[in-house]
């Protein structure tokens, strides 16, 4: 699927609007429940800011799009330090990691 995306982004210079733009199914968690994917590439620094991911350090996950799962729980919330994200597993910097947040 990564690959999927990353394809589409070469070709057409932006990440999809959707996984559906680009003929991708949302993959489905250990738990049986579909990935969210949001677009952030594009987006004015204030939408981006308010729908991305955000690390320990107060940074972005990613910059073009988040990609995660709502863990076991189904709750997430966008920084990765509150606890109802510690199950997520998460796409993060550009997919050098791929996993569960309490590992991350």
């Amino acid at each position: 699927m990564v690959g999927s995306l990353a394809r589409f982004q070469a070709e057409r210079g932006r990440p999809p609007d959707t996984l559906a733009e680009a003929g991708i199914q949302p993959p489905l968690d250990p738990w049986g429940n579909a990935c969210v994917y949001v677009r952030l590439e594009g987006l004015p620094k204030h939408d981006q800011d308010a729908k991305c991911r955000w690390d320990k350090y107060e940074k972005p996950l990613n910059t073009d799009f988040d990609l995660y799962s709502m863990g076991k729980d189904g709750k997430t919330k966008p920084k990765l330090t509150q606890s109802d994200s510690y199950d997520d597993i998460i796409y993060a910097h550009g997919g050098t990691y791929i996993g569960l947040v309490s590992e991350y």
